[in-house]
């Protein structure tokens, strides 16, 4: 039996172990952490003496109970983490860092800019209270006694909670140091920046605490301003220094908002990333920081005794119950609203972490207690928390099919006994007649176009649109389309552009894709579905009064949400009613009527042989096998080789076949993507849909498949075809650097159909086609100027630059089009 060992991991792990024994035996680690620990107790000013208690320094207790913290709050340290991954690891973080600057620079008026900011200091704000509030109230007498006999220890883990509560503000205010551009961050640049960041901080508090007038003042008028509160808050001295707290970052906010240039640059994150850090710098000195460093062990007892007392306990209630209050009524809000287009994501992220995390703390304190049943209480809420990502009824991430209103011929197809104005290969029959009655011996056009979110939907309309305009009777010359994910919704949006806009698309385009698709994505991830489901449905019973739903959905899930709001922005700017610089109007839909959506069999019949065929390609879990929603039936069960044909089958549309899906339906069937999205299944089938990508991401396989049949019933015609396929994005695969081993399997699995599978087919397109019939319109997507994140958030600059991109990649390629 032979043992294989990665020689490089096992050399580090050796290293690593002999390393720290090494420091252990010389004493490195114990003096590493006694200069961590005096630096913290310097830093939030603990007591000065340094006695040893129980054999051990203060600084060593300091470090002992932060380890003995950050296990207790795992939770906190587990959200802290995950923001921290969010903002600087993947894509979203950049996103929402420069579509927040985006909004902000939307709004002329300086007191929305003012607000905005504001908002936004006020959300990393309830994270932190989260993390930092203490529930006294629900303390039991053995609890406070217990409290009271370990006062030091107590006191020493506030002040250690204090630390971890302001790390949000670091971590956002750095993301706007970093995130002004996509491009990857290495870990020394995030470490020294993140260090730089410290310093800076510690200087600039340094400064600010020895300007004694500055808080005085402070003082004074948060008291006056207390007072105007009535009875009811005058004795409640958190409140006296929220009101401090909220007085300087006024101040902050105002001072920032004027010093905010025209347009946006650099020194704008700049600006909001130095009014994040000063945030911090408020919330901690002013609500977290008091002064004991000349304290005696006596005086943290009665300083412990006055925390734990009645009348603090009275008012820590009040804040701490207006502090839950606050946080649900803003989940709640983004619940019922109709879309979320408007609100940035880092909004939603910043809010769900803080109820999330004060919902876990409440429960922990509850099981915790000396009555039994408030104990039982705590842990049935942590065992609904931790089993409700795992809840999704049948009917959540359900399409439900509605009735078929398209043409019929009234004659049935011999094989499959289905009219034959719905079978597939007379639907190819009818479209060549229709290209060879325009031209019969010109270019037949098959288009692929590739996956990629709203950067794929845009740049495959954009393209669709300059091709039409270079290439004379390109769209009479199309005979189908083939797409994946963010590539399908994009050529919805074109034909829809087409049908109704014979103009210009540019606006139309714009408007749609202006919108900021990732906040539904992330909410009902994080809360929206959970939330949805452990209540059967209850909000959107909530949300029918707000508006107009179709009746077939039972769960206002991430899924259809997000379907709704593409469908809003489509009708708005359709309508003319287009103005994505409105809060309002993307939000509360401003009496778009969204209710009667295109039916997507309905719709091709509707417009028979004047439209190019759209096959939009998804991809099933539980078989790993491709799937292709055609708008007509395959009268050959073999025409798309071992790929699943929902559409086509009698347990999700009836025995007749006389069900449909909404076209948005279909499109968001190809582009469900992890975590934004969440599989989908069909009517009461057991089938689980997902990105069209995990099969591969080009739409080729399909398109093949057509050009196989073309090859079969039409030779005279297939060496006309031409497959054009829309890429944007290079889609290299990364043949440096080497995955760790726990990772590698996880990589391998993603990249095999992204990359692998999809260049495979494009270099097999080209090996059996050549250049000139296989034309590749290609967006480079990784240049500094141009590079677009994958996910469903676009700004007016990435739009500004496919726009030129897709010129240029057009005018490359059109000597391959004659």
């Amino acid at each position: 039996m032979s043992f294989c060992f990665q020689f490089p991991l096992l050399l580090i792990a050796i290293l690593a172990g002999a390393t720290i024994y090494v420091a252990i035996r010389m004493g490195v680690t114990a003096k590493l952490a006694y200069w961590v620990g005096i630096i913290i107790q310097t830093y939030v000013a603990m007591p000065n003496d340094s006695d040893k208690k129980d054999g051990k320094s203060k600084s060593s207790v300091v470090i002992s109970e932060l380890l003995k913290m950050i296990l207790s709050d795992w939770y906190s340290v587990l959200f802290l983490i995950t923001l921290w991954f969010i903002m600087f690891k993947i894509d979203i973080g950049s996103d929402m860092i420069v579509s927040y600057i985006e909004n902000l620079y939307t709004y002329s008026s300086r007191l929305l800019k003012f607000l905005s900011l504001f908002s936004l200091f006020g959300l990393i704000f309830m994270m932190a209270m989260s993390i930092w509030i203490i529930p006294f109230f629900l303390f039991s007498k053995e609890r406070g006694a217990a409290t009271n006999a370990e006062a030091m220890r107590f006191y020493i883990n506030t002040k250690l909670l204090s630390i971890m509560a302001v790390l949000p503000f670091y971590i956002i205010a750095n993301a706007f140091f970093f995130r002004s551009e996509i491009r990857d961050i290495s870990w020394f640049e995030i470490i020294l920046t993140n260090v730089g960041t410290v310093v800076f901080f510690l200087l600039f508090e340094f400064i600010i605490t020895k300007v004694t007038k500055i808080g005085k003042r402070l003082d004074r008028m948060s008291r006056v301003l207390v007072s105007w509160g009535g009875i009811l808050f005058a004795n409640n001295r958190y409140l006296v220094i929220f009101i401090k707290v909220l007085v300087i970052q006024v101040v902050f906010t105002i001072v920032t908002t004027l010093l905010l240039p025209y347009e946006i640059n650099n020194y704008s994150y700049i600006l909001i990333g130095i009014f994040t850090l000063l945030s911090s710098s408020t919330v901690f000195r002013v609500l977290f920081f008091t002064d004991e460093s000349k304290h005696t062990g006596e005086n943290i007892q009665e300083l412990v005794a006055e925390m734990t007392d009645g009348l603090n306990k009275k008012a820590n209630k009040t804040v701490y119950i207006a502090t839950i209050i606050f946080q649900i009524a803003i989940t709640a809000y983004y619940f019922l609203t109709p879309s979320l287009t408007a609100t940035n994501t880092i909004y939603v992220v910043l809010i769900a972490f803080a109820l999330l995390i004060i919902y876990l703390d409440f429960l922990r304190y509850l099981t915790a207690h000396s009555n039994l049943v408030v104990r039982i209480t705590g842990w049935v809420g942590i065992i609904v928390f931790t089993l409700a990502p795992f809840i999704s009824p049948k009917d959540q991430f359900n399409i439900i099919p509605t009735t078929y209103e398209g043409r019929l011929s009234g004659q049935k197809d011999g094989v499959t006994g289905i009219d034959s104005l719905l079978i597939l290969e007379n639907a190819i029959d009818r479209r060549l007649k229709n290209i060879n009655d325009k031209d019969s011996t010109g270019n037949i056009y098959l288009v692929c176009a590739m996956g990629g979110g709203s950067r794929a939907g845009y740049f495959t309309a954009k393209v669709l649109n300059t091709l039409e305009t270079a290439i004379p009777g390109f769209w009479d010359q199309t005979l189908a389309f083939s797409t994946i994910s963010g590539g399908s919704v994009g050529v919805y949006h074109y034909l829809k552009g087409r049908q109704l806009m014979q103009n210009s698309q540019a606006p139309f385009l714009r408007h749609i894709y202006s919108q900021n698709y990732n906040t539904s994505g992330v909410f009902g991830f994080l809360l929206g579905d959970s939330f949805e489901a452990v209540f059967g449905g209850f909000f959107i019973k909530a949300f029918r009064f707000l508006s107009r739903m179709s009746p077939n959905v039972s769960y206002h899930d991430r899924n259809v949400r997000i379907r709704e709001e593409y469908e809003y922005a489509m009708q708005a700017a359709l309508s003319g009613r287009a103005s994505h610089s409105s809060y309002f109007s993307n939000t509360f839909r401003s009496g778009i009527d969204i209710s009667k959506p295109d039916k997507f069999r309905t719709f091709f019949s509707q417009n028979i042989d004047t439209i190019p065929i759209h096959l939009v390609n998804t991809f099933e879990i539980n078989n790993g096998q491709r799937t292709v929603l055609s708008p007509f039936v395959c009268q050959d069960i073999n025409f798309f080789p071992n790929a699943i044909l929902p559409l086509q089958s009698s347990k999700i549309l009836g025995e007749t076949l006389k069900g449909d899906i909404t076209y948005r339906e279909a499109v968001n069937l190809s582009e469900l993507f992890p975590f934004l999205s969440a599989a989908s299944t069909l009517a009461s089938d057991t089938s689980q849909f997902v990105d069209g990508g995990y099969f591969e991401n080009y739409g080729l396989a399909t398109a093949f498949d057509l050009l196989e049949h073309l090859a079969k019933k039409h030779p005279n015609m297939e060496e006309r075809v031409k497959i054009v396929l829309i890429k944007n994005s290079l889609q290299l695969p990364k043949l440096e650097g080497k995955n760790s081993q726990i990772f590698a399997p996880l990589v391998g699995v993603v990249n095999a159909p992204f990359t692998g599978h999809a260049n495979h087919f494009l270099e097999d397109g080209k090996r059996k086609l050549g250049p000139n019939r296989l034309i590749v319109i290609e967006f480079n997507s990784e240049e500094d100027s141009t590079k677009v994140s994958l996910t469903r958030a676009l700004t007016n600059r990435h739009m500004v630059n496919m726009d030129g991109a897709a010129n240029d990649a057009v005018e490359k390629q059109l000597s391959l089009f004659p």
